[in-house]
């Protein structure tokens, strides 16, 4: 599993888990998350267009990294029809944008909002 990570600032980054994000992979996103973390990041766009697969391990990853950053600091971006069909049949609570880019706007924006 090959996950990309892009800051966008020092405190904004995408993450990008790659095709499967299944128990097999899961271990892997949340320790990306949890180094990014680390590093001082505090919002995440996770950029499902190229996940093909997804169980309740990975929701599990992504669920946590919701309820850890904040409803407003973790969005789902971009996920493919399929992924966005599962997500929607088990009833997921994290916001879903449709592309990528609006996803890191709503991030920023609501970041300059709390800082006036």
């Amino acid at each position: 599993m090959t996950i990309t990570t892009t800051r966008i600032d020092a405190q904004t980054a995408i993450v990008n888990p790659g095709a499967e994000l299944d128990e097999q992979h899961a271990k892997t996103l949340r320790d990306t998350i949890g180094q990014l973390r680390a590093d001082g990041v505090e919002r995440f766009v996770v950029d499902l267009s190229s996940v093909e697969a997804i169980d309740r391990v990975g929701l599990g990853v992504l669920r946590d990294a919701w309820r850890q950053g904040g409803r407003d600091r973790v969005l789902l971006a971009a996920p493919t029809q399929r992924v966005r069909n599962y997500l929607d049949v088990v009833s997921f609570p994290v916001p879903i944008i449709d592309r990528v880019e609006w996803a890191v706007r709503c991030l920023q924006r609501d970041a300059a909002e709390k800082a006036a």
